[in-house]
C-alpha cells in the first residue's frame, strides 16, 4: 500500500480514481476466486481447448513447411521456362545442362530437372547419391542417340555411355501431356520415383515458340520423403503422431514412410494397409474442417482433427494429427492447481503493472517512431532512417555489400492515365513483392516517389547483379510491361564514405534510364 501511495501522489491520482483501481483489482481477484473454484470442474473441458490450440499450431506449422519445400519446385519451372522463351537458354547446349546441374546443387529438395521437346529429344538432370547424371536423347543425322554423361559431387565430368536400347519417349509421359493439355504449370499426384524409389511429386510447364505454340515441357521432379522426417519431429504431444494422406487415402507422409514402400512399387501404400489404428480411426471419423475430434481405438480414448492442405491448384492433402486423451487431460491435481496459481499471480502482476503503465507511455512513442522511420505508404524505411540503420549494418558487416538505387519506369504514366491511387497501388505492390523476395538482413527504403534503395550486405557483386535481375523481372511481372524498373548499383564497404556510394549508385540508376531502362547498371569506379 506503501508503494501505491507513492505512485498515487506522484502521479497525482484523485482519491477517487484511487477507488476506482482499488475496485478493479478487487473485482479481478473476485473473478479469479471463482475461477479458481470452477478450475477443478472445468480443467477437461480446458486441457481439450488448448489442445485444440496446440494441434491447430502443430497444423499450420506444417502447412507452412509443406508449401515452402514445393515452392521453389514451381519457382525453378516457372524461371526456366521464361529463359528457354527468350532465347536465353536453348535446350540441346552445354550451357542448359549447366544450368540444369547448378539448379540441382542449389537447391537440395529438388531430384530431376528435364526438358522433352515436341520432337522427341530430351535432356534430364538427375541427383544421385555421390553426384549427378545427365541423360539426353537426340536426334543425329535421322539417328536416335541416347547417352548418359556421369558427374560427381563437384560437377567434375566422371564418364560418359551410350544406351542402343534406351526407348523412353518424353510425349508420351503424363506431366508432358497433362502440360500441353492445359498449357499451363500442372502438378502431377504424389507416386514413387523409379530410380530412387522415394515418394514425390512432379511440376511442369510448357514453353512456347514464337506463336505462341507449345513446343516442349519443363519438369521439375521433388521428393517428399523430406515430410515424414519433418512429421516425425513435429512436438504433438508424448505419445502423438502424424500423418499427410491424399483424398484417396494414399500415405504421403508419416513416420518410417520409407520402410512401408513396396519395393519397384510406382504406387504409395493407402493408409488403411500401413497405417496405426488410430490413424486410420482418425481418418474414418473425422471431418477435414480443422476441428477437434475425440474417438476410440484400440481400447483408449483419442483426440485428433484432420484439416486440407492446400499446398497448390493440383495437390489435394489432407493432415491428420492425433495423440491419446491423457496425454492432456492426464496431469495431477496437484500439478494443474500449481500451473493455475502460476497464471493468476502472473496476470495480477501484468494487468497492474503493463495496463496503467507500459501501454499508457509506449503507445505514443511507438506510434511516433513509426511515423518518424517508415514511408507512410508502403510500410518501408524512410531516407532518413535508411542512412541510419545501413550504416550501423555495414560497420557490423566483413567484405563487401552493394547498394542498390532502382525506380519504376513510366510510373509517371501510370498516374496520368489511371490516378494517383492507381500509382500508390502499384508502390504497394512493388514493395510487398520486394519483402517477399529479399533476405531478413537486407535493407528497403523508399526515397520519395517511384525511387527507392536498397542495402544488401555481406554480398559479392556478381551475385547481387543476378539476383537484382531476378527480382526486377519479378517484381515487375503483374502489371505486364506497363512498368519495368531501372537499378543503379555500387559495390561498398565499411569504410567508404556511403553519401558518396549512394550518389554512384544514384549515377548508374541514370545511365541505366538514359541507355534505355528496364535494365540493372553498375558504374566502374577506380576505389571500386
Amino acid at each position: 500500500m506503501r508503494m501505491f501511495a507513492q505512485l498515487s501522489s506522484k502521479n497525482k491520482i484523485p482519491p477517487v480514481r484511487q477507488w476506482l483501481l482499488i475496485g478493479l483489482v478487487a473485482l479481478q481477484s473476485v473473478a479469479l476466486i471463482i475461477l479458481l473454484l470452477l478450475a477443478r470442474s472445468n480443467a477437461t473441458a480446458l486441457q481439450l481447448e488448448k489442445t485444440t490450440s496446440v494441434l491447430q499450431h502443430v497444423s499450420e506449422t506444417v502447412l507452412e513447411k509443406t508449401q515452402r519445400f514445393l515452392v521453389p519446385a514451381e519457382q525453378v519451372a516457372q524461371v526456366t521456362r521464361g529463359f528457354i522463351e527468350r532465347g536465353a537458354l536453348t535446350p540441346n547446349s552445354a550451357a542448359f545442362e549447366a544450368y540444369l546441374l547448378d539448379q540441382l546443387r542449389v537447391v537440395p529438395q529438388l531430384t530431376g530437372l528435364y526438358y522433352g521437346g515436341l520432337d522427341g529429344t530430351f535432356i534430364y538432370a538427375k541427383r544421385e547419391t555421390s553426384g549427378f547424371t545427365i541423360k539426353r536423347i537426340a536426334f543425329e543425322k535421322q539417328k536416335r542417340v541416347v547417352t548418359f554423361r556421369e558427374y560427381n559431387n563437384q560437377l567434375q565430368f566422371i564418364s560418359t555411355r551410350v544406351d542402343s536400347k534406351d526407348t523412353y519417349d518424353p510425349r508420351t509421359r503424363p506431366w508432358y501431356k497433362q502440360a500441353v493439355a492445359r498449357d499451363s504449370l500442372i502438378w502431377t499426384g504424389p507416386y514413387v520415383f523409379f530410380s530412387s524409389q522415394q515418394p514425390g511429386i512432379t511440376s511442369a510447364v510448357p514453353s512456347h515458340n514464337a506463336s505462341g505454340q507449345p513446343n516442349g515441357v519443363f519438369g521439375v521432379d521433388i521428393e517428399i520423403s523430406v515430410l515424414s522426417e519433418f512429421i516425425t519431429k513435429i512436438p504433438t504431444s508424448p505419445n502423438g503422431a502424424a500423418f499427410i494422406v491424399t483424398k484417396a487415402g494414399e500415405v504421403v507422409g508419416m513416420p518410417d514412410l520409407a520402410q512401408k514402400l513396396q519395393p519397384k512399387s510406382r504406387v504409395l501404400p493407402n493408409l488403411k494397409d500401413v497405417g496405426s489404428v488410430e490413424a486410420v480411426a482418425l481418418q474414418r471419423s473425422a471431418l477435414a474442417s480443422g476441428e477437434l475430434q475425440s474417438f476410440r481405438a484400440g481400447g483408449r480414448d483419442w483426440v485428433g482433427l484432420m484439416r486440407p492442405l492446400l499446398v497448390n491448384q493440383d495437390a489435394d492433402w489432407y493432415l491428420g494429427i492425433h495423440a491419446p486423451k491423457t496425454d492432456f487431460v492426464g496431469a495431477t491435481d496437484a500439478v494443474f492447481m500449481q500451473q493455475l496459481w502460476q497464471t493468476i499471480v502472473v496476470s495480477v502482476l501484468v494487468i497492474l503493472l503493463a495496463i496503467p503503465l507500459i501501454w499508457r507511455v509506449s503507445s505514443p512513442i511507438e506510434s511516433w517512431y513509426q511515423r518518424a522511420t517508415t514511408d507512410e505508404l508502403t510500410g518501408v524505411l524512410n531516407r532518413t532512417e535508411f542512412v541510419r540503420l545501413a550504416q550501423i549494418v555495414l560497420r557490423n558487416t566483413s567484405g563487401s555489400s552493394v547498394l542498390v538505387m532502382f525506380d519504376l519506369d513510366r510510373f509517371k504514366t501510370v498516374n496520368d492515365v489511371f490516378g494517383h491511387q492507381a500509382g500508390d497501388n502499384v508502390l504497394k505492390t512493388i514493395t510487398s513483392r520486394l519483402r517477399d523476395l529479399v533476405r531478413q538482413d537486407d535493407l528497403i527504403a523508399r526515397f520519395g516517389g517511384d525511387e527507392f534503395a536498397m542495402l544488401l550486405p555481406g554480398i559479392d557483386l556478381l551475385t547481387a547483379r543476378t539476383r537484382l535481375e531476378q527480382w526486377r523481372r519479378e517484381i515487375a511481372e503483374p502489371f505486364q510491361q506497363m512498368v519495368s524498373v531501372s537499378a543503379g548499383i555500387a559495390l561498398i564497404h565499411s569504410t567508404d564514405d556511403f553519401e558518396q556510394r549512394l550518389e554512384q549508385a544514384d549515377q548508374a540508376l541514370l545511365q541505366a534510364k538514359s541507355s534505355g531502362k528496364d535494365k540493372v547498371v553498375y558504374l566502374e569506379t577506380a576505389k571500386s
